[in-house]
C-alpha cells in the first residue's frame, strides 16, 4: 500500500469536485422544475408583495407621524404653557402601537418655566428705582459685551 502526499490528496480532491461541480447545471435544471421550486417562487413573490406594501404603509405611519407631530405642536403654542403641555412619545417599544400622548406637567427641564419665574421674580423684587431704570441697566450691561472688528 503506497502512501499519498498531502499535495496529490488535494489534487485529487479538486478532480473530485471539479467532476461534482460539472453538473451544476442539470441540478440546477432540476430543482427549477420541481413542483416545490414553484412553490418557493411564489412564497418569494408574495414575500416581494407584502415588502412593498409594508413599505408604503411606513411611510404613510411616517406622514402620519409627522402631522400628529405639528398638530401636537400647534395646540401646545395655543393651549399649553412652559408648565403644562401635550407631549407625544415614541420609541422603540411603542413602534407596534404608535406612541402615546401624554399631560406633562414640569416647572424644570430646559426652557422650564423655573428659569421664566426666577427671572421675573427677580424683576418684581427690583426696589422701585431700579425697576425705573431697568431698560438702561439691560443696555450697559450687554453693551459691555458688543464686538466690534472695525
Amino acid at each position: 500500500m503506497s502512501q499519498f502526499r498531502k499535495f496529490e490528496i488535494d489534487a485529487m480532491v479538486d478532480g473530485v469536485c471539479t467532476k461534482i461541480l460539472s453538473n451544476a447545471d442539470y441540478v440546477e435544471n432540476q430543482f427549477k422544475d420541481s413542483k416545490e421550486y414553484f412553490d418557493l417562487m411564489a412564497r418569494l413573490s408574495e414575500l416581494k408583495d407584502a415588502v412593498i406594501r409594508e413599505r408604503k404603509a411606513g411611510e404613510q405611519v411616517s406622514v402620519l407621524r409627522e402631522t400628529l407631530v405639528e398638530h401636537l405642536d400647534s395646540f401646545n403654542t395655543k393651549y399649553g404653557n412652559e408648565v403644562f403641555k401635550l407631549k407625544y412619545e415614541y420609541g422603540y417599544s411603542s413602534n407596534r402601537t404608535g406612541g402615546e400622548i401624554t399631560f406633562e406637567t414640569s416647572v424644570n427641564g430646559y426652557l422650564g418655566a423655573r428659569d421664566t419665574i426666577a427671572n421675573q421674580l427677580a424683576v418684581a423684587l427690583l426696589p422701585s428705582d431700579a425697576k425705573d431704570n431697568i431698560m438702561q441697566i439691560i443696555s450697559d450691561i450687554a453693551d459691555k459685551y458688543i464686538v466690534d472688528l472695525s
